[in-house]
């Protein structure tokens, strides 16, 4: 591809970038509206649809999943399990536990909606199963929403134990998740098992619990409400003043009648509840009042139900009808968008393997260039090393040629027997004193050669990588270090060569060699070697003797192996 195709591309893929952002910074505010306010999440989500089928899969399946369950939130019935299905396998592939779980308790719901509770409840189990309770992000709330979904179907299907058990780990996630709400609504659900046990005395203690903790936390509808459900109990157990107390509180602050005494359409069968109280007060004409208006709002009510069923029916009939032609659409241009997000794809990674290059070529450049102005700063240093060597070797060939001078002058005078004693000495002293300057100049020099060879080392790569590790003591040379470290060793000091030829010198033995010979401290070599301390002394009077034919200690063994 040429270069002047690739700016427009990298545009068009940030562009896409920034709207995938924007579109996944809507569907984590849908998702926060999800359970204080589900119908505006749907609404919101379900105005996205069309713009999901444009996005990424990933994008697209989350949209999906955040709109179902708002769907569910929201109270719209599942008439087909084709999206919970088509959730599962794709979350089951690519999701995390909290959404493999969301996409089984949906796909459960779907089933529930259907009256296949048996299918519904498995479907539940999997998702609990799908779950990781163990994680910090465990998705507590909704566990607590599955195992009380659990514990309705046990309770429908007679299974009293199974529904207790299913709603006491529905109030423990419930609790886990700070979900104070749900857990005095669990209260409430339970209650009603407790009764089906015939555990009347509980049941009840649990519903005024359950009202009261509501009324302190401030939902006096909700307090009113699970107050109401105690009535009928309060009555058959003659408590007919808390009887009429709830009663009260009911039609006053419940939200279920209009006015005094009359029901709300829908909750009509209260006017049995009330008409039961009025019958155990001896109100019999009071009693038959409600009784009558209990049996006119039958038909009304099976009207109105059935009216709404029909309204419900064809609404939930267009939903599908839009939902499937969406997923059509989405189908028909899913070959396309795969097109265009593996050219996308391909011009990123053309991009990236550019922009690599490039770097790399930089970074080499810097590198030689760096290396450059090293290489002429060790010349210059060189240079003037030389200068001073050749003076002072100037100076020690001056020495050495005063010396032959004055021995020449001894000799001769000793041939033809004219000195005399004084003069011999004399004359001895000053050759003493040439021989130490002479010694002097020379270990002199070699110091400065032996201080030059040993600078040079030090700015060696695989002695670098020898001075980091042993400052950081976090990790050791690995085998192509090690090579390096002879490598480099064995050019500034060939006799190592012989060494490590020698088929009696082990590996350890030959690193012994090589670190001392480096100047290294005898804890660094410990340390590098990860031999102890006992152990290298040993091995360093043995390799006396075996090196050298020479019987000593350790010490001296490393001033044999430094003199090399």
């Amino acid at each position: 591809m040429h270069i002047r195709y690739l700016f427009p591309f990298l545009c068009a893929a940030l562009w896409a970038c920034t709207e995938h952002g924007e579109f996944e910074r809507r569907l984590v505010v849908a998702d926060s509206l999800m359970t204080a306010e589900p119908d505006s999440a749907y609404r919101m989500l379900d105005a996205m649809s069309e713009e999901a089928a444009q996005m990424p899969q990933a994008q697209r399946m989350r949209h999906l999943l955040l709109r179902t369950h708002a769907q569910r939130h929201a109270g719209i019935g599942f008439t087909s399990d084709s999206i919970s299905n088509l959730l599962v396998s794709y979350y089951n592939a690519h999701g995390t536990p909290n959404e493999r779980m969301t996409a089984h308790y949906l796909k459960g719901f779907s089933y529930l909606e259907m009256g296949d509770e048996p299918a519904s409840l498995r479907c539940f189990n999997e998702a609990v199963d799908a779950a990781d309770t163990s994680s910090l992000d465990c998705n507590y709330a909704q566990m607590g929403d599955i195992y009380g979904q659990i514990a309705r179907i046990y309770d429908n299907h007679a299974m009293p134990d199974s529904a207790i058990r299913a709603y006491e780990l529905a109030e423990n996630y419930a609790r886990k998740a700070n979900d104070t709400i749900s857990v005095i609504t669990i209260w409430g659900n339970k209650s009603n098992v407790l009764i089906d046990l015939g555990q009347i005395s509980e049941a009840l203690e649990l519903r005024e619990k359950a009202s009261e903790r509501f009324k302190a936390l401030g939902y006096p509808k909700k307090a009113a409400r699970v107050k109401g459900l105690c009535i009928k109990w309060y009555i058959q157990q003659g408590e007919l003043d808390k009887a009429k107390a709830a009663i009260d509180e009911y039609e006053a602050i419940s939200g279920y009648s209009r006015i005094k005494g009359e029901a709300k359409s829908g909750w009509e069968s209260f006017f049995h509840i009330k008409g039961t109280y009025y019958l155990e007060t001896g109100k019999p004409d009071s009693a038959n009042y409600y009784f009558n208006k209990l049996k006119l709002a039958g038909d009304t009510l099976f009207n109105i139900q059935a009216a709404q069923k029909l309204q419900n029916a064809q609404t939930m009939y267009n939903y599908m009808r839009h939902q499937e032609a969406a997923h059509r659409k989405e189908l028909e241009s899913k070959n396309v968008q795969l097109r265009l997000y593996r050219y996308i794809a391909f011009t990123l990674l053309f991009a990236a393997v550019m922009s690599g290059l490039v770097l790399l070529l930089r970074r080499r450049e810097k590198r030689n260039k760096r290396q450059l102005v090293v290489a002429r700063r060790e010349n210059s240093r060189l240079n003037a090393q030389i200068c001073d060597n050749n003076r002072k070797l100037d100076e020690l060939n001056g020495l050495i040629e005063e010396k032959i001078s004055v021995i020449t002058s001894l000799n001769d005078q000793l041939n033809q027997q004219a000195i005399d004693l004084n003069s011999y000495h004399k004359q001895a002293e000053t050759i003493q004193q040439l021989n130490e300057k002479i010694a002097h100049y020379e270990t002199e020099m070699m110091n400065q050669v032996t201080a030059n060879l040993m600078n040079r080392l030090t700015e060696e790569p695989a002695l670098t990588v020898v001075y980091r590790k042993l400052k950081a003591r976090k990790e050791y040379l690995s085998k192509s270090e090690w090579t390096d470290l002879y490598s480099t060793a064995e050019r500034y000091f060939p006799a190592l060569c012989n060494i490590k030829t020698n088929p009696k010198v082990s590996v350890s033995e030959y690193q012994i060699c090589v670190l001392t010979k480096l100047g290294l401290r005898i804890n660094d070599i410990i340390y590098l070697t990860r031999i102890s301390a006992s152990n290298i002394s040993n091995m360093r009077s043995r390799m006396l003797s075996k090196l050298f034919g020479e019987e000593g200690g350790a010490k001296d063994f490393d001033i044999r192996i430094k003199s090399l």
